[in-house]
């Protein structure tokens, strides 16, 4: 009687398990029906808890999603290059102009101006924030703080899914065109990113100037089955209102999250790849177009010291997808960050990773993109070492002109 008893028992609790699972397995897949109707814009504000955004914030990044998704196909390819820009565009929440970047018009340089061009990926375009919110602007508007006697404007050069050689193409391309003085190169997530799926990641030159949109911008086929097959997977999951159910369950599985020998091979490639292209674009811009060159390395989750709660499990699945990338961003940074810190290199790599650590309020909403406040953070950070090297050098000009 007994064993019957403890077998029915065992019965039921494997029917209620399957039960559970398949409810949850119907779940997602209703959330990724939903995630993916909703035009180009792959980000879902409607999966956001509350409290992470205010209301008014909630309202901007939905008007921003909505106003996105009115352009249809909003990028460009350049022919011949790995540029693409955007098309010019006029809504509510934001202007692209028809140079290709967020911003009014393009003005001819005024005399005495120092223009600066901030470039980097949606992050820095600032995606889903109003203007006022971008890193740009404030990095602008702390500058003319801290250095009144000089007139100085700001460029926001940011668009979707750059990595640091689009940027570089970019800034090398347009250079004459946007009169600047100063190029920024804002990089980090995207670089990673592509560099944990295929390695040494370089990107095919258009072969026409046509237009289309995320959901077609493809870099090369191995990448594009990787974001169809995982991060779409990550999204619907991380997005879900059964995190802490699907936490359970997924723990129970025997999935590695360690690093494969592969993909360790490709962390040892990345520093030695990016410090090249750095080098190569300083001496280029510094030497041969005069124009003062830096790069941030920017922060990313998996650096934040004191993760909040909502961001620690958007960690854990976008680990769960990813096997071993939290590992593969240690290993790489560390490794960038050791070689860029030995001297000796033609350029300035600045290292924001640190720059959330005495915060544990979520400031990444969606496991990339930043919270107004965490973009307000990173921006006044970036102010603080551009005023540094721009008065450090003012100083040393002065030194000279006095011997």
């Amino acid at each position: 009687m007994k064993t019957g008893r403890i077998d029915k028992i065992k019965s039921t609790r494997s029917a209620a398990l399957l039960l559970a699972g398949l409810l949850l397995y119907f779940a997602f897949a209703e959330f990724s029906v939903r995630l993916n109707d909703q035009g180009s814009v792959g980000n879902n504000l409607k999966f956001v808890p509350n409290g992470i955004l205010t209301d008014e914030e909630m309202a901007s990044a939905k008007k921003f999603a909505k106003d996105l998704n009115s352009i249809g196909d909003r990028f460009q390819g350049v022919k011949n290059t790995i540029v693409y820009r955007y098309v010019p565009a006029k809504t509510d929440s934001f202007t692209l102009n028809s140079t290709g970047f967020r911003g009014e018009e393009l003005q001819k340089k005024k005399k005495g101006e120092f223009r600066i061009g901030i470039l980097g990926d949606s992050r820095v375009i600032g995606a889903y924030l109003k203007t006022e919110a971008t890193i740009p602007y404030i990095v602008e508007q702390r500058l003319r703080e801290l250095m009144p006697e000089r007139h100085i404007t700001v460029l926001n050069l940011g668009i979707e899914a750059y990595d640091l050689a689009r940027e570089i193409a970019f800034a090398e391309l347009f250079s004459d065109r946007l009169e600047v003085d100063m190029f920024v190169f804002v990089y980090s997530v995207n670089d990673l990113n592509f560099s944990y799926v295929v390695g040494n990641f370089e990107a095919t030159p258009y072969q026409d100037n046509n237009r289309f949109n995320e959901l077609t911008f493809r870099p090369n086929n191995r990448y594009s089955d990787f974001l169809v097959n995982n991060f779409n997977i990550a999204e619907i999951v991380k997005k879900s209102f059964e995190l802490d159910m699907a936490q359970g369950v997924l723990r129970k599985g025997e999935r590695s999250l360690t690093l494969d020998p592969e993909r360790l091979a490709f962390s040892e490639l990345f520093a030695g790849r990016l410090l090249e292209k750095m080098a190569r674009t300083a001496d280029y811009l510094n030497n041969d177009k005069k124009i003062k060159t830096l790069f941030f390395l920017a922060p990313v989750v998996e650096y934040k010291k004191n993760q909040s709660s909502y961001e620690s499990k958007l960690s854990f699945f976008y680990e769960y997808e990813n096997p071993g990338y939290g590992e593969f961003v240690h290993r790489s940074v560390d490794s960038l960050v050791r070689e860029a810190e030995k001297g000796g290199q033609p350029f300035v790599l600045v290292n924001q990773m640190s720059v959330f650590d005495d915060y544990d309020d979520t400031l990444f909403w969606d496991y990339i993109h930043y919270t107004p406040k965490g973009s307000r953070i990173v921006a006044l950070d970036m102010a603080e070492h551009l005023y540094n090297f721009l008065h450090d050098e003012e100083a040393a000009d002065k030194g000279e002109k006095s011997r």
